[in-house]
């Protein structure tokens, strides 16, 4: 699967939060300086899978998103 929910996943791993917090922000500010707004970036849209011991998080469901 894609992972499991920010929300899921930080309850789990509390130590984890200043990690995916960091890469929730790179993310936003990658899609704004693209002038892509998602449509609905609520946390629900914000999944973490671990790869190689280190969480990775990824924003999904673009069915919203538009280019400015």
């Amino acid at each position: 699967g894609v992972g499991e929910t920010l929300d899921r996943f930080v309850e789990a791993n509390p130590h984890d939060v200043p990690e995916v917090t960091r890469q929730k922000q790179e993310i936003l500010s990658r899609l704004d300086k693209a002038r892509i707004h998602h449509g609905h970036a609520h946390s629900a849209n914000f999944v973490v899978r671990m790869e190689n011991g280190k969480p990775i998080v990824r924003l999904i469901d673009f069915d919203q998103a538009v280019s400015q």
